[in-house]
């Protein structure tokens, strides 16, 4: 918190040394019609962010808050003598119940501190009236938000093209692969069938040998022993 916003939470010395005459007279010797009709002139505003109590509204959320604080720091200093006012009613708030009698007390106790009733209005309009003059900053400030996201948003058609490149670059690519993945599967059915063909020939082929090599070896084996048989005869 700002030395600013600190000093606007802070109670003033002395406040209350000053008032004890005053919540005298206008809370325990009220008339009537004080205490039934508050002054017209400094009835409570409602449209108009309102120093401690406003502040520290539990209706909003964090981030309202925080935003409400902002603004009332903005414009706090062209309101003393309602920021005072204002303080004075949260002062009384514990001390004094009845809100009419509480308005009474503090423009009394206000009016002491050199703060009077048309200083007061003057300035609920000023503030009213600075407050539009934040929203018109606020608003200006929004739409040069805008125009930067506009401009942002302008490189998103782009980045859609270069992504609708990179698809269809992929989709071309994955074709191409499909492809080379068919023909290196037709090719490895065609070695994979050579090589069968080619082993089949080779047992048919072996096994040719082997009735060769027997049908000689038995000639062999049969000439052998008929020449046995002529020595033998002689």
């Amino acid at each position: 918190m700002s030395e600013k916003e600190t000093e606007y939470g802070r109670e003033k010395p002395g406040i209350f040394s000053r008032l004890v005459e005053v919540v005298e007279d206008a809370v325990y010797k009220p008339t009537a019609k004080e205490v039934s009709t508050p002054p017209a002139v400094v009835s409570k505003p409602t449209t108009l962010t309102t120093g401690i109590t406003a502040m520290t509204n539990s209706e909003l959320d964090a981030e309202t808050q925080e935003l409400q604080q902002r603004l009332w720091k903005n414009i706090s200093n062209k309101g003393p003598a309602y920021t005072s006012f204002v303080e004075m009613l949260e002062s009384l708030k514990s001390i004094i119940p009845d809100e009419p009698t509480r308005y009474k007390a503090a423009l009394a106790a206000v009016t002491k501190q050199g703060y009077f009733i048309e200083q007061i209005k003057k300035e609920i309009v000023i503030l009213a009236s600075s407050l539009d003059t934040e929203n018109v900053k606020f608003s200006e400030d929004l739409k040069q938000e805008q125009l930067k996201l506009t401009e942002e948003e302008k490189v998103l058609p782009a980045k859609d093209e270069q992504i609708s490149l990179l698809r269809k670059q992929i989709e071309e690519t994955t074709a191409k692969l499909h492809q080379q993945i068919n023909y290196l599967e037709t090719e490895k059915a065609r070695i994979r069938q050579g090589i069968e063909a080619k082993k089949s020939s080779q047992a048919t082929v072996f096994s040719k040998f082997v009735l060769a090599l027997t049908a000689l070896k038995n000639e062999l084996g049969n000439i052998s022993i008929n020449i046995q048989n002529l020595k033998g005869g002689n």
